[in-house]
Order: structure tokens, then C-alpha cells, then sequence
């Protein structure tokens, strides 16, 4: 019986390591103009991307495909053309073509188009992964766009988190957040929002589209255009960890 127990015992163990998914791996790909075939056949925009690419089984597609997604968004200018790129791959020669098209269409034209993105591991505890991307876009007119871009993973469920999975208190933390940013920009409890030169809809305190994590913060950030102009550039606001881990549905 004790033998039985024991075969039992090592049967269960095999079974549980072999389920254990692997290690995640990180490394970064480097592409740039000079390195894409396609831009051996002719003109080429500056293309500069570092993308974070992650190895270790189901998980980390799950991250490789969520981060292929944001640099396709990054790269297609008209969303009516999205429907008809299915890959990184297919994005990049999107891309291409339309600057060939611009430069036939506009031969003296000096301003070239440009998309660069660098991403990276901005936090790790083992149970919250957050990728930062810091990226720059031109598509021709009076200026380019920078923005900040992050992306958040629970790795017990594997999956990506929207904002809103972050939270187990929500609308606590949206006020906890007014506060803040009231307070940091100087505006008074009683004053509108909208009278003080910010877009909020309904003059209804929102929270920004990105949220993530670095340094043992927690951070919000408004890129240009979202709430206030482009000239005010983007506004961040940090929280301790320590100081939102009420909100949080599971702690950092």
C-alpha cells in the first residue's frame, strides 16, 4: 500500500511540474529602415523600433501579440486600412507604401514620415507585469506626436488588464485621483473643470487611458490632446504604491 502511495505521490509531482508553465524570457528586436528588405527596392520613411519580445509558452504569445497590436496601431494612419493588416509585418509595408505614396505625390516634400517606439519591462513583481512604450509618430503637417503607451498583465490569470481590472475600487480611487490632480495643477474644489482649460467630458473627472507602473509607483498619464492641449504636453500624475494598495485589486 505504502509503494501504491508513493508511485501516487510522484505520479501527482510529474504531472504538476509538466503543467508548470516556463519561464518567461525577454529580449528586445531592434528594426530599423536599414534593416527591412522591403526598403531595399526603394524609399523608405525613418522607422526605429525597439519592441520587447517575450519567449516561454502561451503566456508570452499572449504578451507578443498584445504588444504587435499597439506598434500596428502605432503605424497605420487611416483606421479604415486597419481592417486589412493582420501582422507587424503587414503594418510595416502599409506603412511604407503610403510614404511612397506621399513622396510621388509630393517629390520636393523636405519632411519625411517617422515612427519610433521604445518599449521595456517598466515593472515586475512576479505578479504584475507593466510594458512601457515611449513613442513618436510624424505624418507630415506642423508637427510629430509623442505619446506614452503601457501595458499591464497579471501573470497568475495570463492575460492583459484594462484599467479597469486594476481597480477593486474604482470609483474610490477616481476620487482619490480628482484630488490629486486638482491639488498638482491648481485648481480649486468648487472650480469646473472645463472653466479651467481641460477637456474633460461633461466637466466628469476621468481617469487617463494609460495607467502603469514604475519605480514602485503607480501612475497616470494624460497624453497630449486627451485632456488639455498639445502645447501643455502630457500630464503624469505618481502614486506610492503604498499609498493606493486599498484600491488595487491585488497588491503590487
Amino acid at each position: 500500500m505504502k509503494k501504491v502511495s508513493l508511485i501516487l505521490s510522484l505520479f501527482i509531482i510529474l504531472v504538476a511540474c509538466k503543467k508548470e508553465d516556463p519561464r518567461l524570457t525577454y529580449d528586445i528586436e531592434v528594426i530599423k529602415t536599414e534593416s527591412l528588405a522591403l526598403c531595399d527596392e526603394g524609399l523608405c520613411p525613418e522607422i526605429a523600433i525597439d519592441k520587447v519580445t517575450m519567449g516561454g509558452g502561451a503566456f508570452a504569445d499572449t504578451i507578443n501579440t498584445a504588444v504587435e497590436k499597439h506598434l500596428i496601431d502605432l503605424l497605420i494612419m487611416d483606421p479604415d486600412e486597419a481592417k486589412n493588416v493582420n501582422s507587424l509585418d503587414e503594418a510595416l509595408q502599409n506603412f511604407v507604401q503610403n510614404y511612397r505614396v506621399y513622396r510621388s505625390d509630393f517629390p520636393d516634400a523636405i519632411p519625411e514620415y517617422e515612427v519610433s517606439s521604445t518599449s521595456s519591462i517598466s515593472f515586475d513583481n512576479g505578479k504584475l507585469l507593466c510594458i512601457a512604450f515611449d513613442d513618436y509618430t510624424y505624418y507630415g503637417g506642423a508637427h510629430g506626436y509623442g505619446s506614452t503607451f503601457y501595458l499591464n498583465f497579471d501573470k497568475d490569470l495570463q492575460q492583459v488588464l484594462t484599467p479597469e481590472m486594476l481597480f477593486k475600487d474604482l470609483e474610490g480611487f477616481k476620487r482619490l485621483a480628482e484630488k490629486r490632480f486638482r491639488s498638482q495643477y491648481q485648481i480649486q474644489p468648487e472650480e469646473d473643470l472645463s472653466e479651467t482649460g481641460y477637456f474633460f467630458t461633461e466637466d466628469t473627472f476621468t481617469l487617463p487611458q494609460n495607467i502603469g507602473f514604475r519605480n514602485d509607483q503607480l501612475i497616470l498619464l494624460y497624453n497630449p490632446y486627451e485632456i488639455a492641449s498639445y502645447a501643455d504636453g502630457q500630464l503624469i500624475l505618481n502614486f506610492d504604491l503604498a499609498e493606493v494598495k486599498d484600491y488595487l485589486k491585488s497588491n503590487p
